[in-house]
């Protein structure tokens, strides 16, 4: 996406997210993630599911979106982190850490960055795990994004969960996508593959490890 499109507004909104930025999400594919996200509520009912969120970049990009298309992005993750994320993994942060919990802690930060950007009337946290949150979330959604833990089981479980509720012509979105095993790990990349050869989904575009598929 050509960011000269914009209006300024926006154009600084999103430039104010990647500043704030705390995690794994580049500006470029956080103005992707915008835009896609933007068409699809667009053309649907406005709502939106972004699975796993971390500290809350992509889901600033998703909720200034919906703020676009008067919708709402449901954001689930239990902020706990995932294994990835664990102190003895490359992308551990130690100001994260809750040491009592003995966990990861990424919540506060979270609603401190959805604040700073008064999106806090366009995205609905969902402090859950999918096995819960997929008890009462079933609407049909005009584009989810699934960026949670990364773990065979952990993503598999997300896929299984949320693609059935992309509405027709909406849109599936996965990060990390690595055809190149030694760049990434598999599971983001297998769950792309899977909703291809379930003839359900078909690719639309991709900006690096960031894939969209459209349902069709």
């Amino acid at each position: 996406m050509n960011s000269n499109t914009l209006s300024p507004a926006v154009l600084s909104t999103l430039e104010k997210i990647s500043t704030l930025n705390r995690g794994f999400f580049t500006f470029e594919e956080g103005i992707k993630l915008f835009e896609e996200a933007r068409n699809a509520m667009s053309e649907g009912s406005g709502y939106a599911i972004e699975v796993g969120s971390y500290c809350g970049t992509s889901t600033a990009f998703l909720g200034v979106a919906a703020k676009e298309t008067a919708g709402v992005v449901a954001s689930i993750d239990h902020h706990l982190g995932s294994e990835e994320n664990g102190p003895a993994w490359e992308s551990f942060d130690q100001a994260l850490y809750d040491r009592e919990r003995e966990t990861i802690s990424t919540l506060s930060r979270f609603r401190s960055l959805i604040h700073s950007l008064n999106l806090d009337a366009y995205v609905a946290p969902v402090t859950a795990s999918t096995a819960v949150a997929s008890i009462f979330l079933r609407d049909r959604a005009d584009f989810i994004f699934i960026d949670g833990g990364h773990g065979e089981e952990v993503a598999f479980n997300d896929y299984f969960a949320y693609a059935p509720l992309v509405r027709r012509g909406g849109i599936l979105a996965i990060h990390d996508v690595f055809e190149d095993p030694t760049r990434g790990g598999r599971p983001p990349f297998e769950i792309y593959t899977r909703a291809v050869a379930s003839e359900q989904f078909t690719h639309a575009s991709n900006l690096g490890s960031l894939y969209f598929l459209r349902r069709r």
